[in-house]
């Protein structure tokens, strides 16, 4: 009886222990589990960190082109950007952002407030300026050289982004879960159905109370979920996202999940108890010999069971395979990576994960190295089992036992795609870089370290100054192909030398300015030069860059266009001076000879008049021709003198209605309109230019005259007068349904002199539309005419349209 009872207290003791125990195991898991989380979260973070220096460093000139390269590789990214310190985008990976204002938003204005000892901020998860779902913004402080504020580098995080690092350091298991809190309570990522707990709030939760009331880096609660209720066992630890932003991670089990195995164990126990019970006389002569097996066999099991914990909760994945390569284990991690749990890979053989990118000769020299007993470390591209790639760096070894024989063989790997993205990303820039610097054959580049001696020497500066890169890399400095006199001459105190070239470009960021470079065979040509320095990563000059252009086509086109424009200001003078001694001299000229003619007309007459009573009708005849000539001589000189006193009223130009000129030439021409049965329509709105009154007068008469004497005899006359704009013209257009012209003598209408009907058929001179164009040319204008023979004219009058009003398409 003593003895059952005895049991019976060691069983109630075990059970107790056992539940302890339990608790306890699962509290270190859940801890080891959240370490191991933290350094997955910090290589997450530490990725977009790099990222977001990338941007700063290398995007500087604001080009969205090169961006967009660079943020390409990083599919979570649904955008990134680089803003001013005056809070304007500058350059994106979305075009139509460039130059909105930000300031507003708190991925700018929390870093402009804290200041220089908060470089990184994570932001609660806000709407995108371009309407998309909800992200999270990471940005980072940009200093200027000086220490002052010059903006930040933002990257927009898919949410998908969170919730993938969440299901990477959530254990296995249905009562398992993984959360990412910030620092407000609300959850920003979870494993699993993070659609469900997106957004929620635990800021009221007994873990978030107490873990941020402790302040202490990890914690352990046992208590009620805030989101579900359920009794969970809650670690959380807090991970310094960018070192100045809190991100809690949340690593939970249901405790019915961790009672489970205690459970199962005291029905065991109490089973056990009863049997023992009964069986314990007969027993009981064994139990002291079999004691010590049984402690020996509990010790290798929990050794054994403390290896596979560690192998679970490694965030390495690790697989065992026998000696023909058949899988007999995997970890999580494994299945995190692969997408193969280990019901799946159980039995399979590692080529499941073959991409066909590593060559068949790399995988027979490595069974041939495992079969020798000997370890094999390598690189693999493998794939996953929704078939997207990914690298990870393997060391796999052969397992021995106790006699040294080979069992199988354990292959520890980590995924090391992002880093393998990255160098990849850094080799095209490279590449990229070099390729640009190739082409640039045109532009001398040329950097240097900071005391001067070359580094860079670009095919440009090779076909420029005749060196070839090998000549100059690591053995010279500028100095060699510059004008030492000129170097001198612009030297200031305290910076001779090679620092002639750099000091201004040290206090100002960058300095420009010409030179004379001097090529290998001696020959000099001027260039324009700029030279920046080039910082490091701690803001300090690792050396300098300068560009260098050939300048001398410049300079001599330079020199040859003002010589140009010096001889076209002479011309232009002497024309001006030829011109007006002509327009003197056909205005004296034409005053000069009317006075005779009126002579001869006038005694020409009073002969005929005197005479008539002694002439015969042939004499009457030739003394009618000879007044009539005399008289057309008269007008010809006069339309000649109307035609040289264009433009010559030397008045400024004045706002001048056109309606007002339509309406006084019709008024004018009134009497000879109603005699003739004509008609003029005049649109209502013609606009106001800056012009001479009395020559636009005279232009629209000279017009409306030749409508009245072309007018077709077999209709009434109609002409119609209205205004458009065009291509920067004001046009005033007048058309009449007269007998129409012929196009091939448009041009020569507006000859001096030149009728288009014969003499006795209609009255005129032939000046008249030859004034009406100079009218237009002196007004900067110009003159046109469109029509078809008995189809009557349409005369078009151009003026630039900064001289008029209105508008009119």
């Amino acid at each position: 009886m003593v003895v059952m009872l005895g049991l019976l207290a060691a069983s109630a003791l075990r059970i107790h222990e056992a539940y302890d125990s339990a608790v306890e195991n699962e509290v270190q898991h859940l801890t080891q589990a959240a370490q191991s989380a933290e350094t997955q979260v910090a290589e997450s973070d530490q990725a977009v960190q790099r990222l977001l220096e990338a941007v700063a460093q290398g995007n500087a000139a604001g080009d969205s082109a090169w961006l967009r390269t660079l943020v390409h590789p990083f599919k979570e990214v649904r955008q990134a950007f680089l803003v001013g310190p005056d809070g304007r985008v500058i350059a994106s990976t979305l075009p139509d952002l460039v130059g909105r204002d930000v300031s507003h938003r708190p991925y700018y204005t929390q870093l402009l407030e804290q200041g220089p000892a908060s470089r990184f901020f994570m932001t609660a998860p806000l709407r995108t300026m371009d309407g998309g779902p909800d992200v999270i913004f990471v940005s980072m402080r940009i200093d200027r050289p000086d220490g002052g504020w010059g903006g930040v580098a933002v990257a927009a995080l898919d949410l998908e982004f969170f919730n993938a690092v969440a299901e990477r350091i959530s254990l296995p298991g249905d009562g398992s879960s993984a959360a990412l809190v910030n620092r407000t309570g609300t959850i920003i990522a979870r494993h699993p159905d993070p659609a469900s707990f997106f957004g929620k709030n635990v800021a009221d939760g007994k873990a978030f109370v107490g873990h941020v009331a402790s302040g202490k880096v990890q914690t352990v609660h046992r208590t009620q979920a805030a989101t579900d209720g359920r009794d969970e066992l809650i670690v959380t630890r807090t991970y310094m996202a960018g070192g100045t932003n809190p991100v809690l991670i949340f690593l939970t089990r249901d405790m019915d999940d961790v009672l489970v195995s205690w459970r199962r164990g005291t029905v065991i126990e109490l089973a056990v108890l009863v049997v023992t019970c009964i069986g314990v006389g007969l027993l009981g002569w064994l139990a002291a010999g079999r004691e010590n097996r049984l402690r020996q066999a509990q010790a290798a099991i929990e050794e054994n069971a403390r290896l596979v914990l560690a192998m679970e909760q490694s965030p390495a994945s690790v697989v065992i395979t026998d000696l023909n390569g058949r899988i007999e284990f995997v970890n999580p991690a494994f299945t995190r990576v692969t997408g193969y749990d280990i019901t799946e890979a159980r039995g399979e053989n590692p080529r499941i994960l073959k991409s066909g990118h590593t060559p068949d000769e790399e995988y027979r020299a490595m069974w041939a190295t495992l079969r020798a007993g000997d370890p094999w470390s390598t690189v693999f591209l493998n794939k996953r089992k929704d078939g997207s790639t990914y690298w990870e760096q393997a060391q796999i070894s052969p397992i021995r036992d106790a006699r040294g024989q080979m069992t199988g063989y354990i292959a520890v790997k980590e995924n090391i795609t992002d880093r393998m993205i990255a160098e990849q990303t850094i080799r095209r820039l490279n590449q990229r870089l070099q390729s640009l610097l190739d082409a640039a054959t045109q532009v001398a580049i040329i950097a240097t370290d900071p005391d001067g001696l070359i580094t860079t020497f670009n095919r440009g500066a090779e076909l420029m100054l005749g060196y070839s890169a090998d000549e100059m890399v690591g053995r010279s400095t500028p100095l060699a192909f510059h004008d030492a006199a000129e170097v001198e001459a612009r030297t200031s105190p305290g910076n001779g030398g090679f620092r002639t070239f750099v000091h201004r470009a040290d206090r100002e960021g960058h300095d420009s300015g010409e030179w004379t470079y001097i090529r290998k065979d001696g020959t000099r040509f001027p260039v324009s030069l700029m030279v920046s320095p080039v910082r490091g990563d701690d803001g300090d000059i690792v050396g300098y860059l300068g560009l260098a252009i050939d300048i001398s086509n410049e300079l001599r086109m330079k020199a040859e266009l003002i010589e140009g424009n010096q001889r076209l200001d002479r011309q232009a003078r002497e024309l001006a001076r030829v011109n007006e001694e002509l327009a003197e001299f056909a205005y004296a000229a034409s005053h000069d000879l009317r006075q005779p003619l009126r002579m001869v007309s006038a005694y020409l007459t009073l002969i005929a008049r005197k005479l008539s009573d002694q002439l015969d009708p042939e004499s009457q005849t030739y003394f009618g021709f000879a007044i009539d000539g005399a008289k057309r001589m008269d007008a010809l000189i006069l339309g000649l003198l109307d035609y040289s006193r264009v433009g010559r009223a030397g008045g400024a130009f004045e706002p001048v209605s056109l309606q007002t000129v339509l309406e006084t030439q019709i008024r004018t021409l009134a009497f000879t309109l109603e005699e003739v049965g004509g008609r003029i329509e005049v649109a209502p709105d013609l606009p106001t230019i800056q012009g001479d009154e009395p020559e636009l007068n005279r232009l629209v008469g000279n017009i409306l005259g030749n409508a009245i004497k072309y007018r077709a005899p077999d209709r009434p006359l109609r002409v119609s007068v209205g205004w458009n704009i065009a291509d920067g013209w004001t046009i005033l257009w007048i058309k009449d349904n007269g007998r129409g012209m012929d196009p091939k003598d448009h041009e020569r209408a507006f000859r001096v002199f030149q009728r288009l009907v014969p003499q006795g058929e209609v009255e005129g001179t032939g000046i008249g539309l030859a004034i009406c164009r100079k009218i237009a040319q002196h007004h900067g204008g110009r003159m046109w005419i469109s029509s078809s023979i008995q189809d009557g004219c349409t005369f078009h009058v151009a003026f630039p349209t900064e001289a008029g009003a209105g508008e009119r398409a």
